[in-house]
């Protein structure tokens, strides 16, 4: 006489395969987005580590014997009902500056530091009177300037900012005052 399965134990067998394999799926699943929620962990604690790093350059280098500005400018937002604050830190510092751009290359070992709210990529900011281009104070990206101070007279000719990678300010560059030996 020959042993064979009965279908009662097909049945559980197949049962057990399929739960296995759900099982299985469900791990693979949660591990797929444990894996991404480690890499975009990652990424931004590397842009931390490079803001931190930054910053503390900056500070570390500050020149006690200069001015150390912080202000905000308030803007009324209608749609909140209250006043948006547009802070800003301004202080100078020695180290090894270079422009941004390479148009002229501008190198000097002072420049002043300055820490605002910026527009975002789209030119939407927090102050814009456009409803349109308003982001929520939530979303306020956080910029860099500096304005590298050098002695280099062949210089003498104001550069061309039409190229300059973020306008940081809520003010047209034309308001500030320029000076040929002070450059963005």
């Amino acid at each position: 006489m020959k042993k064979a399965f009965t279908i009662f134990e097909l049945i559980v067998a197949m049962a057990l395969i399929v739960v296995l394999l759900a099982g299985s799926g469900l791990v693979f699943r949660m591990s797929v987005e444990v894996h991404s929620k480690a890499m975009a962990t990652a990424e931004i604690s590397r842009k931390l580590l490079a803001i931190v790093q930054q910053l503390d350059q900056d500070f570390e280098n500050l020149r006690k014997d200069g001015e150390i500005i912080m202000m905000w400018l308030p803007r009324y937002d209608s749609n909140l009902g209250r006043y948006v604050r547009f802070d800003r830190i301004m202080f100078f510092a020695t180290g090894d500056f270079h422009s941004y751009g390479d148009n002229p290359s501008v190198q000097g070992n002072m420049a002043r530091i300055s820490y605002m709210l910026a527009k975002d990529g789209k030119g939407n900011t927090l102050w814009s009177d456009d409803p349109q281009k308003r982001i929520p104070p939530k979303d306020g990206i956080l910029a860099r300037v500096q304005h590298v101070y050098t002695a280099d007279a062949s210089l003498d000719v104001f550069p061309d900012l039409s190229d300059m990678p973020l306008a940081a300010a809520p003010y047209s560059y034309t308001e500030i005052e320029e000076n040929s030996v002070e450059y963005d």
